[in-house]
C-alpha cells in the first residue's frame, strides 16, 4: 500500500467553500474522504462519517462520529436465502396465474391446492427464519 499523499492547499480551500453546498458525499476514495471530512471539520461543521471498510477508517477517526458498519455474514446469508425464496414463490404464483388464465379448464384443482400450499410453506419457513436472523442480530 502506497502512503496517500496530502491533499493540495488550493484543494483544501475549494473543497472548504463546497462543502457547505452539499448535504451527501458518495462514492469517494478513502482520501476524498478524509479531505471532505476535514473540510467540514475546519469549517467549524460537525460530521458524522458511516463507513464498512478498512478504507473509511482515516475518515472515521477525523469525523467527530465514526460510525463503523459491520457485516454479519451468517445472518445475511439466512436473510438472503429467505428472500430468494420469498422472491421465488412470487414468481411461480405470478406463472400459476398467467396460466390459469390462458387455459382456464386444464390441470387438476388438488395439484393447484398442494402447489399453493407448500408455496404457503415455504414463505411461512422464510418469514420464520428472517424473523430468527432479525432476533439474532439483536442479541
Amino acid at each position: 500500500d502506497d502512503p496517500i499523499p496530502p491533499t493540495p492547499p488550493a484543494a483544501r480551500t475549494e473543497l472548504a467553500m463546497m462543502a457547505p453546498m452539499v448535504s451527501v458525499f458518495a462514492r469517494h476514495a478513502p482520501r476524498h474522504k478524509e479531505a471532505v471530512i476535514a473540510a467540514f471539520n475546519a469549517s467549524g461543521s460537525h460530521t458524522l462519517m458511516c463507513g464498512d471498510g478498512t478504507n473509511d477508517v482515516g475518515a472515521l477517526k477525523q469525523a467527530h462520529v465514526g460510525v463503523s458498519i459491520i457485516s454479519v455474514p451468517d445472518l445475511e446469508a439466512k436473510q438472503r436465502s429467505a428472500n430468494d425464496t420469498i422472491s421465488a414463490v412470487r414468481a411461480e404464483d405470478k406463472k400459476e396465474r398467467k396460466s390459469s388464465k390462458k387455459h382456464p379448464k386444464s390441470g387438476s384443482k388438488s395439484s393447484g391446492k398442494k402447489s399453493k400450499q407448500s408455496r404457503a410453506e415455504r414463505i411461512e419457513r422464510s418469514l420464520q427464519a428472517l424473523a430468527e436472523a432479525e432476533e439474532e442480530l439483536h442479541h
